[in-house]
């Protein structure tokens, strides 16, 4: 069963073209998530966010990550609490990587968060149908069609 504690928050992908003050801010919030600081660290994790806001469009876009980031870690600090609120954190948080994934749907370190997070709900919270442009989805399972 996957644990949320060894769920990480992910470092941008375009990390190397940001100012060492935004990197030294995006540290803090590692380390603040690292020790369980969650607030704090999610706190940071936006302020990275709305710095990344720019006339760079590729840094712009990948400000999701980090908003991914916030709310990944406010649903580890509420998952003892509030299970409701937490689970919506973590919906948040896939909503934010599936948007980061957009410009380049292989970067290994968002997928491999997509993954942990959507392991981890669908083991805690079940397994979810939805209604997308009028065809049922389960999103929890990856279905295959043989043809014989």
């Amino acid at each position: 069963m996957p644990n949320l504690s060894s769920v990480r928050p992910v470092k941008p992908r375009t990390i190397s073209r940001l100012s060492e003050e935004r990197v030294r801010i995006l540290g803090k919030a590692l380390s603040a998530a690292e020790n369980g600081h969650h607030s704090k660290a999610a706190k940071l994790f936006e302020h990275v966010a709305k710095e990344m806001q720019g006339p760079d469009q590729d840094i712009a876009t990948d400000a999701v990550s980090m908003k991914a980031n916030a709310v990944l870690v406010m649903g580890k600090m509420e998952f003892g609490r509030n299970r409701e609120l937490a689970e919506s954190f973590l919906d948040e948080a896939l909503n934010f990587i599936d948007e980061a994934l957009k410009p380049d749907p292989y970067w290994a370190d968002y997928v491999s968060l997509e993954e942990k997070i959507r392991r981890f709900v669908h083991s805690e919270f079940g397994c979810r149908i939805t209604r997308q442009g009028g065809l049922w989805k389960i999103s929890c399972i990856d279905v295959v069609n043989y043809v014989f």
